[in-house]
């Protein structure tokens, strides 16, 4: 089971993008909410819906606990146990997540010299993280599973969903075992592209590290077009290149993803237009 992306029809246009913004799961600590206008609340975040863009938290107020949803672009970062995750910067701002400075404009060059290092060099968390993953995983993985059911102790893809993903202490691990993985198919071309993706989502969703997840799509041969190019461009993006992310997405191909980072590129004519296709296909909510 390839768990990396679950995109939609595509439709014509002229290009090409995603925003994903951080993954969180249940926080027991006392978490905090720093929004945009600079106001902040301490509480515990509840739940996270990634696929809708919203989180609820739990503040307590006048004797009372209540719950409230906010949405990822209007909050500018939460802080959990400690870390701080940035979901919207600032104008201006130089704070942004992993590798991200959207101010600047590097030259191709300049931001592959950045992928290169970065790709080449493991994460400084990677020696001290052990390859820790049951026993009865089936480490073989293939592009297509036996159907036994669901066992997210035995079906790797299942595992990575069920297991992985929601819980942020179990995302270095989890990206450790694929790296094991990605070591033991690199003779098995269709297994190796698989999982270069799979570190690409995980590094791009769970730490928002742009240059690691690009590395690992150019190793993938992603060009444009193809399905992870939207997430590719974001990278470019994140990293300090507008023109690679617009190359990127010269394809007449797009997602309903694409709109979101259309419009963050000053792309609007183009992110609206995107929209309207989509509303006028019976999509208006997820086009809005």
């Amino acid at each position: 089971m390839n768990i990396s992306h679950c995109l939609p029809h595509k439709i014509t246009v002229l290009f090409t993008p995603i925003i994903i913004l951080a993954a969180f799961s249940n926080l027991h600590a006392q978490d905090s909410v720093e929004f945009l206008n600079g106001a902040s609340v301490q509480g515990v975040v509840r739940e996270i819906r990634n696929d809708q863009r919203e989180f609820d938290f739990q503040v307590q107020a006048g004797g009372r606990s209540y719950v409230r949803t906010y949405p990822f672009d209007k909050v500018h970062a939460v802080v959990r146990n400690g870390t701080r995750f940035v979901l919207t910067p600032k104008a201006g701002s130089s704070d942004t997540a992993t590798g991200s400075d959207t101010s600047r404009d590097l030259g191709e060059r300049e931001v592959q010299r950045i992928i290169e290092q970065a790709g080449n060099t493991p994460p400084d968390w990677f020696a001290s993280t052990p390859l820790d993953y049951p026993k009865t995983l089936d480490l073989a993985w293939p592009l297509k599973p036996a159907n036994d059911g669901w066992d997210n102790q035995r079906n790797m893809g299942q595992y990575l969903w069920d297991v992985i993903y929601p819980n942020p202490h179990r995302w270095r691990p989890g990206l450790r075992l694929v790296h094991f993985l990605l070591q033991q198919h690199q003779n098995q071309p269709a297994l190796r592209e698989r999982d270069q993706k799979t570190l690409a989502d995980m590094y791009f969703k769970l730490l928002q590290d742009y240059p690691r997840a690009a590395y690992w799509f150019q190793q993938s041969g992603v060009r444009p077009g193809d399905p992870d190019a939207v997430i590719l461009a974001e990278c470019y993006w994140r990293i300090g290149s507008r023109k690679m992310a617009m190359e990127m997405l010269d394809s007449r191909t797009l997602p309903l993803q694409a709109v979101k980072l259309l419009g963050d590129l000053k792309e609007t004519a183009t992110a609206v237009r995107l929209a309207e296709l989509y509303a006028q296909q019976g999509r208006p909510h997820e086009a809005y």
